[in-house]
């Protein structure tokens, strides 16, 4: 089945994947980086079950090209939960839009998967939101300042999460992985983490445990 295009409110947009049939599909909403953009995340669907893959574009363009969750900020200075306000919003909007535009989509219980910042982005997202969360997949991702003040002990129990970080990223230190994966523990959620010897992507030995999660091994 051929991708779609989808005009978004506050001029967003979407690449959609929906297969035939009328469903009900599981939903897959995933996130890029900062200066990617919806085609940034195509290569992680290999790794999908069938569904209806949603692959957004962040609302900020940014100067060095593509697009990014937040706008750009000063130099050495850490985003905050209320850096991530605008981002947090436009999901808010996209995805009661999306939900109408496909109604053979499972929306109450999202896939979300985020790479970089569009892994903060949906970490915060599910925090903010935890019955819209089926699953998380945090690829090199982080956690903004103010996070661990919305997690709540257990509020993601029974509840699928996988995060994975390069040791030898250069973007995200291993610690922030594991600032990240603390908070993520809290929650409750069954947690699969993988560390590789990689920089700021997803090594070989991360890849296949992403695939198993999928799989249900």
């Amino acid at each position: 089945m051929p991708w779609t295009h989808q005009t978004l409110p506050e001029g967003g947009w979407a690449r959609v994947y929906q297969p035939e049939g009328p469903g009900p599909w599981p939903v897959f909403c995933l996130l890029h980086g900062w200066t990617g953009d919806e085609h940034a995340m195509e290569p992680f669907t290999k790794w999908l079950p069938a569904g209806i893959w949603v692959l957004f574009r962040a609302p900020f363009p940014q100067d060095e090209g593509g697009y990014g969750w937040i706008p750009r900020l000063p130099r050495h200075r850490r985003s905050t939960v209320e850096d991530y306000r605008v981002a947090v919003e436009v999901l808010e909007t996209w995805l009661p839009a999306l939900r109408e535009a496909l109604p053979q989509g499972q929306w109450s219980q999202v896939h979300w998967i985020g790479f970089s910042q569009g892994a903060g982005v949906a970490t915060l997202f599910a925090l903010l939101h935890p019955e819209t969360m089926h699953t998380l997949a945090s690829i090199v991702g982080f956690v903004p300042l103010g996070a661990e003040a919305l997690v709540r002990e257990g509020m993601w129990r029974g509840k699928r999460v996988f995060a994975t970080w390069g040791t030898r990223d250069p973007i995200i230190s291993i610690a922030r992985a594991q600032e990240m994966e603390n908070l993520l523990r809290r929650t409750g959620a069954s947690l699969t983490v993988c560390y590789a010897e990689v920089g700021h992507k997803l090594g070989a030995k991360c890849r296949e445990e992403l695939r198993r999660f999928y799989a249900g091994e």
